[in-house]
């Protein structure tokens, strides 16, 4: 069973965004997501060439903070993530749902029983994540890293269809000892609506 988030920001993590030929955003990007422990709060900074040659430029601050009934941060939120397992037909409904309740917020992550989720973004992007061939499941805070990193890729001006990849690097711990690399694959997706039937397909 995938251990559930807390309310919590991921850990610190180190996230490699491989994106297409001809992204709007040239190049891999090496990231470095750090949360805060205690409090939702996540930091992203982009590593210089090489990994860690510093501490790395801030291009994003977010809330990234699990929906649940009171909590005091869905309202705030900028990335808001559902950790129930659902198909992705039901995970693209989940997330615009969510989206469509809490203006405030710019992603929305609902998580797939096969250990990834689907994302939905203000605007209209839709995008799968996928653990890639061969890699296992992912846990939830891997995804909530994955999550950060989809919102740092919109505001820095990118586009989730350029995406190729996401590679973390996640400290292991209790929960997944000696597990702390998976390899995304981001797939885009149409909002539900434009499959017959409103479904996507699973």
């Amino acid at each position: 069973m995938r251990p559930r988030r807390t309310g919590t920001a991921p850990r610190s993590a180190v996230a490699t965004v491989c994106r297409r030929p001809g992204a709007l955003l040239r190049g891999p990007a090496g990231l470095l997501v750090v949360g805060e422990g205690a409090s939702p709060r996540v930091t992203v900074r982009r590593l210089p060439p090489g990994g860690w040659g510093g501490p790395g430029e801030i291009v994003d601050e977010h809330v990234n903070a699990r929906l649940a009934p009171g909590s005091p941060w869905s309202d705030r939120a900028d990335v808001l993530m559902l950790d129930c397992a659902h198909r992705p037909a039901l995970a693209a409904r989940a997330a615009d749902g969510v989206l469509a309740r809490f203006p405030g917020c710019l992603v929305a992550v609902a998580c797939t029983a096969d250990g990834g989720c689907v994302a939905a973004a203000r605007g209209g992007a839709r995008v799968r994540v996928t653990p890639a061939a061969g890699e296992r499941p992912a846990t939830a805070e891997e995804l909530a890293v994955a999550a950060s990193c989809l919102h740092a890729e919109l505001v820095l001006g990118g586009s989730w269809t350029d995406l190729r990849a996401i590679c973390l690097a996640v400290p292991a711990g209790p929960r997944a000892p000696g597990r702390g690399r998976v390899r995304f694959r981001p797939d885009p997706v149409p909002p539900a609506g434009a499959w017959p039937g409103g479904r996507l397909p699973a």
